[in-house]
């Protein structure tokens, strides 16, 4: 496995613990501390957007920054995965009840990373830089993710809204998943 593969293999696992333990302590604290929920969540958001640029060398940032982040990243926008991860999943915690927006974090989180690594090490059908394989990964592991905080048809429902979303819309999906999905939650008055 060369270096960017692994490079991205780290990433995509930090991207799917991470987002699979944010949806835990939104479902544990949400019903207790209500909107005030937002407040820690800000304070990663202003952190992450913050410390490279401030502290750069600091043991820990210089260590996630040296292996876990794209290089051109660490340049132009240090976390920007992480910045808009936190950023996107705001809009269903401020938004939805608890479990969806636990189900909309975990679709991000397991629908993300799996369509990015089977695209890039089994994608073959592509258009763009996106493949077919990643696409049908992406369904299938957020529908698996959402399943644990919502019923199984608006699993499946985001998963499908979320699919679409990750593959034919160009804004950063970190931020663009979690957005589609809130509003569809609201549209169809989940």
């Amino acid at each position: 496995m060369n270096d960017d593969l692994l490079l991205e293999f780290k990433r995509q696992l930090v991207h799917l613990l991470v987002g699979l333990f944010e949806a835990l302590v939104v479902l544990a604290l949400k019903p207790r501390m209500g909107f005030y929920i937002v407040v820690p969540l800000a304070a990663t958001i202003l952190f992450l957007y913050c410390a490279p640029r401030l502290a750069p060398r600091m043991p820990g940032i210089s260590h996630l920054l040296f292996h876990f982040e794209r290089r051109e990243d660490v340049r132009a926008f240090p976390f920007k995965g992480a910045f808009w991860f936190n950023v996107g999943i705001a809009f269903p915690i401020v938004f939805l009840k608890t479990q969806l927006a636990c189900a909309v974090i975990a679709v991000l989180a397991c629908g993300d990373s799996a369509s990015t690594l089977v695209g890039k090490f089994y994608g073959t059908y592509r258009i763009g830089q996106k493949s077919f394989e990643g696409l049908l990964a992406f369904m299938v592991a957020s529908s698996l993710g959402a399943s644990f905080f919502a019923k199984p048809a608006v699993a499946v429902l985001f998963a499908l809204v979320g699919g679409y979303v990750e593959f034919f819309i160009k804004v950063n999906d970190n931020l663009s998943i979690p957005i589609s999905l809130t509003a569809a939650a609201l549209l169809l008055g989940l």
